[in-house]
């Protein structure tokens, strides 16, 4: 922005502001598009957790408990 904002200070030429402000558009574009990907992406990731990754989680860390459990029995 601060190169629009001297270029307009020093009244460079038009065609020059319009190139500028054109590539802070297409860049704030991109911003925007790679920022709702991001998000997108968040959030399949807490979905595969919480669907998926939790409940073997849960299972692995049970059957932990009964082995160790188990193993107590015979020590």
């Amino acid at each position: 922005m601060s190169a629009l904002q001297t270029q307009e200070y020093k009244g460079e030429d038009e065609a020059k502001i319009f190139k500028t402000k054109a590539s802070i558009n297409r860049l704030q574009s991109l911003i925007s598009v790679t920022s709702q990907a991001v998000s997108t992406t968040s959030t399949a990731i807490i979905g595969l957790r919480d669907s998926d990754l939790v409940p073997q989680l849960v299972d692995l860390i049970h059957g932990y408990v009964s082995s160790s459990a188990i193993a107590l029995l015979f020590w």
